[in-house]
């Protein structure tokens, strides 16, 4: 199974990067004018589909770009075949293919592919994380004040309440935030140890599904806003290692 993930994921990726700065690209827009999707999200979707509809074809699927396929069976697979459309179609190499596959409710392997930077990150629940075959963990870092954590490029209302919240509790100095405008991209980057901390609201189970997983099994607490372990219905997410999850969540309340 793993290795069957790494493949499609990997492939769609691809796909989809061999539009990359294509000139003429086609693109629309779907529930809004801000929810922005591109040929190369179709392309990477349904390929992603035709694959797993092969191998598995007793398995449900739920995508963001075609929405649920027998979502209700023991196996699913979600997927989110372009993530950060739109730092793709301003040619900002920050975007990734992220698959994940659960078992009756639960997130048991995913990945997520970075194909910019060739970087795929697996998981598989109890295994550990791993990008590129090396293990990866989150970082160990205790100290709001000297962490760098990762958002969405978005802000909303409650993000902005959420930084304002930050600040004030490192003394109202500068504080450190990467807005990748990338999940994908976000989560690679705390399970890896290369930021210390995301935070989200909003997205979907197609965005949480694969980064609940590698970030758990990278070592970091993965939960909503209210602490409570990460649900498949839940619209937010918070991660980081045990010590700074406790602080990021009192900012919430």
């Amino acid at each position: 199974m793993r290795q069957f993930l790494a493949q499609i994921t990997k492939e769609a990726g691809d796909a989809a990067l061999k539009k990359f700065k294509m000139a003429g690209l086609k693109y629309g827009t779907k529930r809004n004018s801000a929810d922005i999707v591109t040929e190369a999200d179709e392309l990477a979707n349904e390929m992603l589909l035709a694959r797993i509809h092969a191998k598995f074809p007793r398995h449900g699927i739920i995508s963001e770009e075609t929405g649920e396929y027998e979502s209700g069976r023991e196996y699913v697979w979600i997927i989110d075949p372009l993530d950060g459309t739109r730092n793709f179609l301003t040619h900002t190499p920050l975007w990734g293919t992220m698959v994940a596959l659960s078992r009756k409710g639960r997130v048991i392997t995913a990945a997520i592919y970075d194909p910019c930077h060739h970087e795929l990150v697996l998981a598989e629940k109890g295994k550990g994380a791993y990008r590129d075959g090396a293990k990866i963990r989150c970082s160990s870092t205790d100290d709001l004040a000297y962490s760098y954590g990762a958002i969405s490029a978005m802000i909303k209302k409650e993000r902005l309440a959420f930084t304002i919240g930050l600040m004030r509790h490192t003394g109202g100095e500068e504080v450190w935030i990467s807005g990748f405008g990338s999940i994908a991209v976000s989560a690679s980057s705390v399970a890896a140890g290369r930021r210390d901390w995301f935070v989200s609201s909003g997205a979907y189970v197609w965005d949480y599904a694969a980064p609940a997983l590698i970030l758990s099994e990278a070592g970091c607490k993965v939960t909503n806003t209210k602490g409570r372990t990460w649900q498949m219905n839940d619209r937010a997410l918070i991660a980081a290692n045990p010590l700074l999850h406790r602080k990021l969540i009192r900012l919430m309340k």
